[in-house]
């Protein structure tokens, strides 16, 4: 169950990656805009360091899932670091891909009504 979800933020990754420097559209509006070669140079910088983020969180997630498969008196260690790196991580290229703003997940829970 853990590898087909990190499979499939692999999936999405890779989708985001195609779609931002191959075709050089925003992931915001679904991948439906293109970016003018004026603003190409900044979003270019800005994916680029999201692209570093989100795939060192993945990897970590994998070597924790790898750790934990790997070495039985150490299992707990390695499902830690797994559970630790997966959710935000992902929550930071979902916050990227739907807002527009890869912090907007986290602000969304820590506003307490309203404030």
């Amino acid at each position: 169950m853990c590898a087909k979800l990190l499979m499939v933020c692999y999936g999405l990754q890779g989708w985001a990656i195609g779609v931002c420097f191959i075709q050089q559209k925003r992931l915001y509006c679904g991948a439906t805009e293109t970016i003018n070669n004026n603003d190409w140079p900044a979003y270019s910088r800005r994916y680029g360091y999201g692209v570093m983020i989100v795939s060192a969180g993945f990897i970590l997630a994998t070597i924790g899932l790898l750790g934990a498969a790997n070495m039985e008196s150490n299992a707990a260690c390695g499902l830690m670091i797994y559970f630790f790196f997966l959710p935000f991580t992902f929550a930071f290229l979902v916050g990227e891909i739907g807002w527009e703003e890869p912090l907007k997940f986290f602000k969304m829970f820590t506003k307490i009504n309203g404030k």
